[in-house]
């Protein structure tokens, strides 16, 4: 099965032409989709250099004289002049992503996209609602797992990335002038492997930290939570704890001269998902030390769940 997130942008474009496409926070794994979509032109713009030696070096990812793959962050506004306008702009993660590189600048980021958007185009964003800090059992693991992944990442000196809620992207996107047209989740089905993964991640940091009595005790800690994990999962219905979600977002563009309108509040329609795509987007990859290994085994299940707003073309 395919990448649902991936579709439901797909379906929620077709029938328009896709036109001159910006990838704006790209990695191996969206420029692969990418290859799919009939496109005039794709430009694709990674904050790192390294992740753009990946991409060069990925065989299923073929350029046209006419694509682009950029090196950039979108606080360098010389940069930004330089990209012109784009009928479908792409934020895979992105905003999820930009405490790594431009901690703070969410809000001025998703304007600056706005600058990019063709009058009639449209803006995807796919995001991630934030683990919470505490969670009912058998979650609570997971909740566990993610600030011990985070705390480990800040030992070392790094940066971990940082995701926000869909009504926070609605209203920001809002106040950016765009319009909101569709909006669905995807409740994240978390397995063994998915959770374990994080704690690679926060195990990949312990020889960062600068005390050994600090790596030691982290290190017996992690073995402990790991072991912890491995029960929380045997007694969970099919081998997965749900918490959290995903979401995709459509929009288009509203013009600046006309008020904005108030955030709405959303019920989205809820749809379970096998293992989040935590790991396999390339561009947290670069906020984790590229520590992560991609999964592209999602899989829809108990669909029907609620309805999420549907604002049609």
């Amino acid at each position: 099965m395919g990448d649902i997130l991936f579709s439901t942008v797909e379906r929620y474009h077709s029938p328009r032409p896709w036109g001159r496409f910006l990838d704006a926070g790209t990695g191996v794994h969206s420029l692969k989709w990418l290859q799919t979509l009939n496109t005039e032109s794709w430009t694709a713009i990674t904050a790192d250099n390294y992740m753009r030696a990946q991409i060069e070096k990925e065989q299923d990812i073929k350029f046209r004289p006419v694509d682009r793959l950029l090196v950039g962050n979108w606080m360098d506004s010389k940069f930004c002049e330089t990209l012109g306008e784009y009928d479908t702009i792409f934020a895979d993660y992105l905003i999820g992503a930009v405490d790594g590189f431009s901690p703070y600048e969410q809000d001025t980021i998703i304007k600056r996209l706005r600058n990019h958007v063709s009058e009639n185009g449209r803006l995807y964003v796919i995001g991630m609602n934030p683990i919470p800090d505490h969670a009912l059992q058998p979650a609570e693991v997971i909740t566990e797992v993610r600030r011990a992944r985070d705390a480990c990442i800040q030992l070392a000196g790094h940066r971990p990335y940082r995701e926000f809620p869909l009504n926070w992207m609605i209203r920001h996107l809002e106040s950016a002038h765009f319009k909101i047209l569709k909006s669905k989740s995807f409740t994240i089905l978390h397995s063994e492997e998915s959770i374990l993964r994080q704690l690679r991640v926060a195990q990949s940091k312990l020889d960062l930290m600068p005390h050994m009595s600090l790596r030691q005790g982290m290190e017996l800690y992690l073995r402990d939570l790991g072991e912890r994990v491995k029960s929380a999962i045997a007694s969970a219905e099919n081998g997965r704890i749900p918490l959290s979600f995903d979401y995709v977002i459509a929009a288009e563009p509203t013009k600046i001269t006309t008020p904005i309108p108030p955030s709405i509040t959303t019920t989205s329609e809820i749809i379970r998902v096998e293992d989040p795509d935590i790991d396999n987007r390339d561009i947290r990859r670069i906020i984790a030390d590229n520590e992560a290994q991609e999964n592209d085994n999602k899989e829809e299940t108990n669909q029907d769940i609620n309805q999420n707003i549907e604002k049609t073309d």
